[in-house]
């Protein structure tokens, strides 16, 4: 049987290549997630290691107001004569906040620019303008600057607490060194920086390096006999420093990288509900060859195992070519974000055995479940069958069966969200996310049922503007509902979810925008958008995927439309109005789903809520579009259909 399905694979290579297409761009986006959050891990962890250098104790200030706050000359002397002191550096750090150009607040955090001999400070590299030297002028990153909307020569007004916004000059551009994203994002001369920040001569930190032969935890023996009893001032190892940053960075890192996984997730779940439609519907076309292998004596299990070995081949081909595309998007992922703004660190590419391992896996697994359903009907398929080309349809029973399950679970899913609402914190979160997943799967089994109302608004307006291909294109669409399910429902999935986090992302930028910095939901809205574009891509494969079946299984109906006078203009034009009006539909219930999964999220988060229509309305002409660019090579199929072969089809 595996010959047979190898065979098959072969001789349908045309109609399978979209079902390894979506395998493939799934495994892609899984591959390319991983890689990337490898490689912001790796980058970031080196990053920090970097930014505590060979310090070997780090001695900090917990006095934050008040003329003692930080620490002072003295403290500074005492521990460079320490015996197992080599060197000490000290340095100023605070949280600060900058007016952007529209008067909101943007929090970053200042520091110090401390130059060497050379006149340079190693920590940061000033790409554009001069360090700052004197009181009254300030540098800052790229991504600070092109967010507060300040160039080189710009008043930059610089709050400090409660007190009142003090103007600096901005003199420098600058990058942390070696791409480090944990750095402060504002800097001033050593002198301004203590009056600006603490107080004249006074420090935030003082870096120790041992002498040789002296351990970290020596030296910090050494400097502990030195600090006050009333706990102001406290002294780490370099070591437990690193250990401190690595986990606050990998904290950074998670909003990110959820967001990244959890849109690889929605690929894997349209790849999969792609495959499962297609392998359905082609199974649906081969009736009659699968019950001619049950008639010359092949079993069900036979019939079975061919049809998931056709699933094993299409996995296997698709994911070996998918990890190495994933590869390459963990690139393009990294410098979309850095084309947002934001200063993503240096690193070299990461690639583990473990992500080449688990990508492949995900995608063959995927692919077989999906297949699953498809090879228990085909095994279940009479030998009788093979003398009728006529498919049996569904019974009204399992209609109304398949509608009650549908409905209990968009009840029980929408009940769900509404309580995860209420619960709010990470906790609801959690409540939420499963409450959609039942939402969602109950609005794709219900589907086929809400489309016919649905189609049948549209075709009184299309009747006026197409008075024959507009009403023939949804009677099309309603004449097999659970195939206009199906086809709504690949557009549907992206559009909710995108909605959702849209919806999300614009209340979580007005909700920051009134505490002084929307910069972060500024880049996840485009970090969102990008996903938007990835998603939107294996939804316009599942669109193009169904519609080309579609064709196949309609060649008699549409040689029989030709025989009876209709040119080819009006079967492209027939094919492109349904895509249009079946993707519109599932944009439609994308958007409600998302909206109402968007309310839940900020309704959780304690936030108000913000919808952006002009968003929404912007994924409602995208989802056009993209019935229109699906419908695009069906449509000429379908046109060039010879018309004495398609009514001759059985």
């Amino acid at each position: 049987m595996f010959r047979t399905a190898l065979r098959t694979v072969l001789a349908q290579r045309a109609r399978l290549a979209l079902t390894a297409l979506s395998v493939l761009l799934g495994v892609a986006f899984v591959s390319g997630v991983l890689v990337f959050g490898d490689t912001t891990v790796n980058a970031e962890r080196a990053a920090v290691d970097r930014s505590v250098g060979d310090s070997s104790v780090v001695i900090s200030g917990n006095r934050v107001e008040g003329p003692d706050a930080g620490l002072g000359q003295t403290l500074l002397r005492r521990t460079e004569a320490l015996p197992g002191v080599a060197a000490a550096h000290a340095s100023v750090s605070s949280r600060v906040a900058v007016l952007d150009k529209n008067g909101q607040k943007q929090y970053s955090v200042a520091a110090n620019y401390s130059p060497g001999k050379d006149g340079s400070d190693p920590a940061y590299r000033m790409t554009e303008g001069t360090p700052p030297t004197r009181s009254g002028e300030a540098a800052m990153t790229r991504t600070a600057a092109s967010a507060a909307g300040y160039r080189i020569g710009d008043t930059v007004p610089v709050v400090v607490g409660t007190s009142q916004a003090v103007p600096q000059k901005l003199v420098g551009i600058y990058t942390p060194a070696a791409g480090r994203t944990t750095g402060p994002a504002l800097l001033f001369d050593t002198a301004a920086a203590q009056k600006l920040l603490l107080s004249p001569g006074r420090f935030s930190q003082i870096d120790l390096t041992a002498a040789q032969g002296v351990s970290d935890q020596q030296l910090l023996t050494q400097v502990q006999r030195l600090l006050p009893e009333d706990g102001s001032v406290t002294a780490q190892t370099g070591s437990s420093v690193l250990a401190g940053k690595l986990a606050w960075a990998e904290e950074q890192i998670k909003p990110m990288a959820n967001i990244l996984l959890a849109c690889a997730g929605l690929a894997l779940f349209l790849s999969t509900f792609i495959i499962a439609n297609t392998f359905t519907m082609l199974i649906g076309q081969r009736t009659r060859e699968l019950a001619l292998l049950r008639a010359v004596g092949a079993t069900r299990r036979q019939v079975k195992g061919s049809v998931l070995a056709e699933a094993l081949l299409i996995g296997t081909a698709a994911s070996v070519c998918g990890v190495p595309l994933g590869i390459g998007l963990s690139v393009l992922i990294k410098a979309g974000i850095n084309a947002t703004g934001a200063d993503m660190p240096a690193g070299p590419l990461i690639v583990t055995p473990t992500t080449v391992l688990l990508s492949l896996g995900i995608g063959i697994l995927v692919t077989m479940l999906a297949a699953w359903l498809p090879a228990r009907r085909a095994a279940k398929i009479a030998p009788i069958a093979a003398m009728s080309s006529i498919h049996t349809p569904e019974t009204p029973k399992s209609l109304a069966l398949r509608n009650t399950l549908g409905g209990i679970l968009a009840a029980v899913g929408a009940a769900t969200v509404v309580a995860g609402a209420g619960v709010g914190n990470a906790a609801g979160g959690r409540i939420i996310t499963a409450g959609d997943v039942l939402t969602l799967l109950g609005a794709i089994i219900l589907t086929p049922l809400l489309s016919r109302p649905v189609i049948n608004l549209a075709r009184k307006p299309l009747a006026r503007i197409r008075p024959v291909t507009g009403p023939l294109a949804c009677g099309n669409a309603a004449q097999n509902p659970r195939r206009t399910g199906v086809t709504a429902s690949a557009v549907s999935i992206g559009v909710t979810m995108v909605s959702g986090m849209a919806v999300f992302a614009a209340s979580l930028q007005h909700d920051i925008a009134r505490k002084g910095n929307g910069a972060t939901a500024g880049s996840i809205v485009e970090i969102l958008t990008g996903m938007f574009v990835m998603t939107l891509v294996i939804a316009v494969v599942g669109v193009v995927n169904t519609l080309t079946i579609s064709v196949f299984e309609r060649r008699r109906e549409i040689g029989l439309l030709r025989a009876i006078g209709m040119d080819q203009t009006g079967v492209k034009q027939t094919v492109r109005i349904e895509a249009l009006v079946i993707s519109l539909f599932g944009a439609i219930l994308g958007i409600g789903m998302g909206v109402f999964l968007g309310w839940a999220i900020t309704q959780a988060a304690g936030m108000e809520l913000v919808v952006p229509w002009g968003k929404l309305a912007l994924f409602l002409t995208a989802a056009a579009l993209v019935g229109l660019a699906a419908a695009a090579s069906p449509a000429r199929r379908a046109a060039r259909l010879n018309i004495l072969a398609s009514i001759k089809t059985e």
